[in-house]
């Protein structure tokens, strides 16, 4: 299992909230361990890239939608978004988060909004994206409030507590199978299962191409480490130092063919329904 220290998390995300880099390298072995995202360097190199994406650097875990007028366009606009906002229109929702979140999620949106299951007048500002993963929509905060068995729905805001926030990203990571198209190495279906479709999917595959060496040169450095760390025991225990290397290889390769389970193994499918798409 690979392990991210802060300090590693810190090279990785100059720009990241110390709270939730912080979070990520307490908290993960516990949330994200069981789901086999940390049993690969690649997984764990599409999870952040992905969370990246979606909370600015991990710098935040509630959406913004104080947006510009061109931002609006660029995201919300005709031909990006089912919302189809025009620049006039982009001009009137700038700065206003709530009215844009009505008009992108919610009443102001119906096909969206039948999507996510928004049915009240709020429910688009209320049920915006939180979290590392963002889920939107009150369907989805009910949905994965149940999973993780917390009254989401009732107190959207509680997903994006760090307590919370992690398990909802491990909870949709393992409702959708995405570690299948991580270990076929396909961002495009990795970024559809995550956000519904293609957007910022440039924006995914830099971050995913600048952290997959990176994450692989902590995992081989953690590998050495445990080799070296084992040759310590076998020359204590024996009395005699030397370089072991030869003979750990050999008992990993044993301990491979006996328990292929425990090396190989997909993450746990929780049997839970797919979520609807995001955009």
């Amino acid at each position: 299992m690979i392990a991210l220290s802060q300090s590693d998390l810190r090279s990785l995300f100059p720009k990241g909230s110390p709270a939730l880099l912080g979070d990520i390298a307490e908290r993960a072995p516990l949330v994200l361990g069981p789901i086999g995202v940390l049993d690969k360097p690649e997984r764990l190199a599409h999870f952040l890239a992905q969370a990246s994406a979606e909370t600015g650097g991990l710098s935040r875990v509630v959406e913004s939608l104080r947006y510009s007028a061109r931002r609006i366009v660029e995201v919300f606009g005709p031909g990006v978004h089912s919302a189809r906002i025009g620049a006039a229109e982009a001009r009137r929702l700038a700065g206003d988060e709530y009215a844009l979140g009505e008009r992108v999620y919610g009443l102001g949106n119906p096909k969206k909004a039948s999507e996510l299951g928004n049915v009240e007048r709020g429910d688009g500002f209320a049920f915006r994206g939180r979290g590392y993963i963002q889920i939107t929509g009150r369907y989805n905060y009910a949905r994965f409030g149940d999973i993780i068995g917390k009254p989401l729905e009732n107190d959207p805001d509680r997903a994006s507590d760090l307590e919370t926030a992690l398990e909802i990203a491990a909870a949709y990571w393992s409702a959708r199978g995405i570690n299948a198209a991580c270990d076929a190495a396909d961002i495009v279906r990795v970024t559809k299962l995550v956000n519904g479709g293609r957007q910022g999917l440039r924006h995914r595959e830099r971050e995913f191409a600048r952290l997959a060496p990176l994450i692989g040169a902590i995992a081989d450095r953690q590998i050495d480490m445990a080799r070296s760390e084992t040759a310590d025991i076998i020359a204590a225990a024996t009395g005699t130092p030397g370089d072991y290397s030869a003979v750990i290889a050999e008992l990993q390769q044993k301990l491979d063919a006996a328990f292929p389970e425990a090396r190989s193994a997909p993450a746990n499918d929780n049997g839970h329904a797919k979520a609807p798409e995001r955009a």
